[in-house]
């Protein structure tokens, strides 16, 4: 026999070989052989399509040895190892086995987003003041907020003046896009009053020389001199020489008459007072004292 009719016969045997490896795994070892299906009960083509699909796969993962003959180059057949595939999942309709190695797994690129940098805005703070209205300049492009003992009294527009009034809060938080920061406040003085006398008199003064000069000068002492109200009340005549000082002169009487009807059934010498209020319109603080003229006769 020549040796291309050995090799069609080699490979003839080795389908059928490959075919009753295929049916063992389907069916079993317990095969009745005697029984013949009618054409009628033959196993449709979808069933046989389906069924070479199947082989296709396991011949693909190796499962079932693969003829690879080269009758060119007459290189001898080597039969691959055949695997022990019982206990193998059967096969429903359009279901195939693959490989693993023909499997790609993609893996997640994993996007780091960078954190995005809080803009850092620059405060200049000036410490403010209890009882009073602090003055601040926002050079920033967004709006400042201002708190005073966590509560919002005030927000002041980008790149803009403006004020904002305290009471006895202690402590003053300011916010400005991500940026914040917290001060203390400073307290507010008191007001204090200071009497300088140039002419208050004596026993032996008369009316009419106190009434033509200075008597007393009276100065406001506070650091926020402009909400102090001052009240001067008396016989006498008040003139403010500058911020927080008054000139106090005396004004009783204008004729000697007006002088002996006023303080007829008196004895000299005579003493006229008057008063100086100051309030500090913010905090409610009172301070006043009292001063006096002294005079013997008109």
């Amino acid at each position: 026999m020549s040796k291309p009719a050995k090799d069609v016969k080699f490979i003839i045997y080795q389908v059928l070989y490959i075919f009753v490896i295929v049916v063992l795994t389907i069916k079993g070892a317990d095969l009745d052989l005697t029984t013949v299906l009618a054409s009628d009960k033959a196993v449709p083509k979808t069933y046989s399509d389906s069924l070479k699909a199947y082989i296709d796969s396991l011949e693909s993962l190796g499962l079932v040895p693969r003829v690879e003959f080269d009758a060119v180059r007459n290189l001898d057949y080597k039969m691959q190892p055949i695997v022990d595939i019982r206990g193998m999942v059967r096969l429903g309709d359009g279901q195939v086995i693959v490989n693993k190695s023909d499997i790609r797994t993609e893996t997640p690129i994993e996007t780091t987003e960078k954190p995005i940098q809080d803009k850092q805005i620059e405060l200049k703070i000036v410490q403010p003041t209890q009882y009073t209205n602090n003055t601040i300049k926002n050079s920033n492009s967004e709006p400042l907020q201002i708190y005073a003992d966590n509560s919002l009294i005030q927000t002041i527009p980008a790149n803009s003046s403006g004020a904002y009034q305290l009471k006895g809060q202690s402590a003053v938080k300011f916010v400005c896009g991500n940026s914040s920061k917290s001060v203390e406040t400073l307290p507010n003085q008191t007001q204090k009053l200071t009497f300088q006398s140039f002419g208050a008199g004596s026993s032996e003064a008369s009316l009419r020389s106190l009434q033509a000069v200075v008597g007393w000068r009276v100065t406001v002492d506070d650091d926020f001199i402009d909400q102090i109200d001052v009240k001067i009340t008396g016989s006498v005549k008040s003139k403010q020489v500058s911020k927080g000082i008054y000139d106090i002169q005396l004004a009783l009487c204008s004729s000697k008459d007006q002088f002996e009807k006023m303080f007829d059934n008196k004895e000299a010498p005579y003493s006229v007072s008057f008063n100086v209020v100051t309030t500090d319109k913010i905090s409610g603080k009172t301070v006043s004292q009292q001063r006096a003229f002294t005079f013997g006769g008109w």
